[in-house]
């Protein structure tokens, strides 16, 4: 998905096939509340393409699940950050599930590439 289906020299998936399922596909958005900056949805992937986590580039697109498991992929920094464990942030800080992904794993992980922190 990173490199539009093409895997070792090999096109696996057509390109435009990729740019159709990592596009918005005008499904409304998510509630936002503060804390939980919830992407909207491809098909099939979660996306920045509405800079919902403003330090990530917008063409950041990933899958998630419990536990605040992640894969990111974010193809402008030729990035992929997974992330396995229970989950980070707590409600306690004012932190849903996307807040403490943001604040503790994107943000950083940003970070460390953009600024070589």
């Amino acid at each position: 998905m990173l490199r539009k289906g093409n895997w070792d020299g090999g096109q696996l998936i057509q390109p435009e096939v990729v740019e159709e399922v990592l596009r918005y596909q005008g499904m409304p958005l998510p509630p936002r509340p503060e804390g939980n900056p919830q992407p909207g949805s491809g098909l099939g992937w979660w996306l920045n393409s509405d800079s919902v986590w403003p330090k990530v580039p917008k063409d950041a697109f990933g899958g998630a699940g419990a536990g605040n498991q992640v894969l990111l992929a974010v193809p402008t920094l030729d990035l992929i950050i997974v992330r396995n464990g229970s989950q980070i942030g707590t409600e306690e800080e004012g932190l849903g599930f996307w807040g403490g992904l943001e604040t503790y794993l994107l943000n950083p992980g940003v970070d460390s590439i953009v600024d070589g922190r």
